[in-house]
């Protein structure tokens, strides 16, 4: 009697030390499965991977006085694939990483009625890093923070249009990047309310000058002009409404550009002293954002999405979207996958 509790207790042991040895141990913080409840970063010990693409489809730009003005026959579609890679790290701190892949087509229906095809051209993108700093957290059973936001963007895309060479027709494919540094500092807020939230941003981005390849100077023939994007300025406010596991949301959105400025480099320690401004190359935009996301599990969301400019002023730097955006629907798609 006295072996067989003896075998049984090692027995018992045993089982309890192999189920104690293969039981997955994490430091990975709580995650709520329904986006309502989530916070602004990843928590503690989770990547995520975020795969989004959309396309713009337009057939009209904004006037300098900000009426909607039809193009004839021409319709431009603007095509962007993104992925992200994010990390939280520390419960206070998330990190990013962003890489969009550009396609372009202008379509002109009385240019092809007379054998010429649409100008198509694709592109990677400018990539981006950042970062957020959680400010403050409320810590109750309802989300309340706020966190502070950096980011940065390289100008890697293609910035030439073509060779000039020739005249201007030669011109035959598209920019897409400002070709110039941009550097990001924001606010940004939750706060939810039961089954509602509503999360404030706003920012500042500082855009840095450069020379760039499709900017020419036609008094002296310099290539490489340089130029200074107008700084921007912008404001949203997501406000979400939870329905089980699909979270409703609308994001009106407010931008103001600066004018750009270009030129010549100029010696000395400051290169943009020969710049001038571009008349009327500040302005506005306000769209609005809308869209369904489905929470599928704490690990896995689908969402779709639709932009609709609502308002906005020509920038006269057309098909560059960054400088010039046009007066298109956006709609688009987004996968997250998280671990």
């Amino acid at each position: 009697m006295g072996r067989r509790l003896f075998s049984a207790a090692i027995l018992l042991g045993l089982s309890t030390s192999a189920h104690a040895a293969f039981t997955e141990k994490t430091m990975r913080a709580p995650l709520p499965r329904q986006a309502i409840e989530r916070g602004l970063l990843l928590p503690r010990g989770w990547v995520e991977l975020e795969l989004d693409a959309n396309r713009k489809t337009a057939t009209a730009n904004w006037s300098a006085d900000g009426e909607r003005e039809e193009w004839n026959d021409a319709t431009f579609q603007y095509q962007t694939e993104r992925v992200q890679l994010s990390m939280g790290y520390g419960g206070r701190l998330e990190f990013w990483l962003a890489l969009p892949f550009h396609q372009a087509s202008l379509t002109n229906s009385s240019i092809e009625a007379a054998g010429n095809g649409p100008t198509k051209a694709g592109s990677i993108g400018d990539p981006r890093v950042g970062w957020r700093y959680l400010l403050f957290d409320g810590g109750g059973p309802q989300v309340s923070q706020g966190v502070f936001e950096f980011e940065y963007k390289g100008p890697t895309a293609n910035e030439s249009a073509g060779s000039f060479i020739g005249g201007p027709n030669n011109f035959n494919t598209f920019v897409f990047t400002t070709g110039t540094p941009d550097a990001y500092v924001g606010l940004m807020g939750k706060f939810q309310f039961g089954p509602l939230a509503v999360s404030p941003r706003a920012g500042y981005t500082r855009r840095f000058s450069s020379t760039v390849q499709y900017l020419i100077e036609l008094e002296n023939f310099q290539f490489l002009g340089r130029m200074k994007p107008g700084d921007l300025f912008t404001a949203s406010l997501k406000v979400e409404a939870q329905a089980g596991p699909l979270n409703l949301f609308a994001t009106p959105d407010f931008r103001y550009r600066g004018a750009t400025r270009v030129g010549t480099t100029a010696p000395g320690w400051n290169p943009n002293s020969y710049l001038d401004p571009v008349g009327g190359s500040d302005g506005f935009n306000f769209d609005v954002m809308a869209g369904a996301e489905l929470n599928v599990s704490r690990s896995l969301d689908v969402s779709f999405y639709a932009n609709v400019p609502l308002m906005g002023q020509d920038f006269q730097f057309f098909p560059i979207e960054d400088l010039h955006p046009t007066a298109g629907l956006t709609v688009g798609g987004n996968l997250e996958v998280r671990y």
